[in-house]
């Protein structure tokens, strides 16, 4: 796997500011140049707008959802991701194993019923 660039070292984990580069899709990069980190665009059900935010491609599942519940104000419950249609995501899974791309679309969830 390629090692992070100089900018990618630089660019900080977490909730993105509008401010941010990689704020907005750039137009999608191949999974043959795929990063160590990506930007996930995260909705919950109490927030209108998503949130971005840019993780380590290493940290689980559940980890990155915790950050994401937080940001939004959940402070209980057991948070995960889903996509649209598809079955909640394992939060014990890496969030490189769970097959997610940069600049997906997620729903936060919680892993026992809703958020």
């Amino acid at each position: 796997m390629e090692t992070e660039t100089e900018t990618e070292k630089l660019l900080p984990v977490g909730l993105l500011d509008p401010s941010d580069p990689e704020y907005e899709d750039p137009g999608g990069e191949p999974d043959s140049h795929r990063r160590e980190r990506i930007v996930l665009v995260v909705f919950a059900p109490k927030d209108i707008k998503p949130k971005r935010f840019r993780f380590p491609l290493s940290d689980t599942v559940g980890a990155a959802a915790q950050i994401a519940a937080q940001a939004f104000g959940y402070e209980t419950g057991t948070p995960s991701f889903q996509i649209k249609d598809k079955p909640v995501l394992d939060r014990d899974l890496t969030l490189e194993r769970a097959g997610l791309h940069s600049h997906e679309h997620v729903e936060l969830v919680d892993a026992g019923g809703g958020v």
